[in-house]
């Protein structure tokens, strides 16, 4: 009914659904021609919208592989051709070429019959005396309108429209393309016997419930199905279930090996921290306030390296590195008490300095230096002391 209606959502929807390029192939196969690269991405393609747009010859031939069944043929009014050298190099009845399944066609011809005698046809009203199906087509702004039938005997294609595109405001599929189609098909098909499309053995019908799937209730409302269009799903979902398994699992395989490289790589920068975090610890003099943190942060790198080839060695450098840092005094501890330098003055060891060996702890003065004296500028304060 869609299709009858012309209600391009869901052809494009269709054409989302199996891939623009599975669509692409079959016009392929149909030796459609000038078709543009740029159409390999172009979903408007369902609805006519071609880049380069469609020959009327390829159209003709389009439909007429629905006519004959689903088999391409590429005869012309040609019937032979011979060349007084080289003998024959054409001859009519050339080899046809399968393109669509034989239930495939006639189910879509079943469908575009309603273009012509359902009263939401678009196509209403062009019914011809003998079984016939077609479709209208019209481009935006009506610059192009065609319409595409055939009947058992003849398939028609018929394009109005400018050589320079033009806009022609009340012109339709139905109007002048529909009717010349109409016209010419009338009496190509005159005093020929009404011969239907035979309904293939794979396909029936059977009631459909509101979704358009199969049910065993009377619904009032049928629709065809092919046995054949139902083994090939099966099989299409068994072969896409299994790529499915597949797919997922490559992708888990790729996860656990990204997982297994991420762990490396955090191993090998755990053991070179390690490594590093023992030399600091082994050149410590004495321990202060993050001795012990740097300790924590050693157990926890030594964590993430259990399991591998380093752990051992490095678990041993650093325990004893560990237990030699652990065992320091604290900085104050090392710090000496004050000194008396001279009567009354005293002098506060900065931590870690020694007594300057040039001077005389017992009378405060440098050696050589009589008291009062301010050798190099210093000035004497008092009886031995500077």
């Amino acid at each position: 009914e869609a299709l009858n209606r012309s209600l391009n959502t869901v052809a494009w929807q269709v054409l989302a659904d199996i891939g623009v390029d599975y669509g692409m192939s079959y016009l392929d196969k149909m030796h459609f021609v000038g078709l543009s690269y740029l159409d390999n991405w172009n979903t408007s393609m369902s609805i006519g919208g071609f880049t380069e747009g469609a020959r009327v010859v390829d159209m003709a031939r389009g439909y007429s592989v629905l006519a004959n069944g689903g088999m391409y043929s590429n005869n012309t009014c040609i019937t032979g051709i011979d060349s007084q050298y080289e003998g024959d190099l054409y001859q009519e009845n050339q080899p046809e070429e399968r393109i669509f399944t034989e239930d495939t066609a006639y189910m879509v011809t079943d469908v575009l019959k309603g273009t012509l005698n359902q009263p939401y046809g678009t196509g209403y009203g062009l019914g011809l005396p003998i079984p016939a199906a077609g479709k209208t087509g019209t481009t935006n702004s009506s610059k192009d309108t065609w319409f595409c039938g055939y009947t058992k005997y003849y398939t028609t294609a018929v394009w109005v429209g400018y050589d320079t595109p033009k806009a022609m405001p009340g012109v339709y599929g139905k109007t002048y393309a529909g009717k010349i189609w109409y016209d010419f098909m009338k009496q190509c098909n005159e005093g020929l016997p009404a011969e239907d499309w035979v309904m293939p053995s794979t396909v029936a019908y059977y009631n459909v419930d509101s979704r358009g799937e199969k049910t065993s209730q009377e619904t009032g409302k049928q629709d065809l199905f092919s046995s054949v269009a139902e083994q090939n799903a099966r099989s299409n979902s068994k072969k896409w279930a299994e790529e499915q398994k597949m797919k997922e699992e490559n992708a888990r395989a790729a996860a656990e090996q990204a997982s297994r490289d991420a762990a490396a790589q955090g191993q090998e920068q755990a053991a070179a921290g390690l490594t590093a975090l023992i030399g600091e610890l082994n050149a410590l003099a004495y321990q202060d306030d993050t001795t012990q943190e740097k300790i924590s942060q050693g157990r926890t790198m030594l964590e993430m390296l259990d399991g591998t080839e380093q752990y051992e060695a490095l678990k041993q450098q650093f325990d004893e590195a560990a237990a030699r840092a652990g065992s320091l005094p604290y900085e104050e501890q090392t710090v000496p008490p004050s000194q008396e330098i001279g009567p009354g003055i005293t002098h506060e060891a900065r931590p870690g300095e020694a007594p300057s060996a040039s001077q005389d702890i017992t009378s405060g003065q440098a050696p050589g230096v009589q008291p009062g004296a301010a050798p190099g500028g210093i000035e004497a304060v008092g009886p031995g002391g500077l």
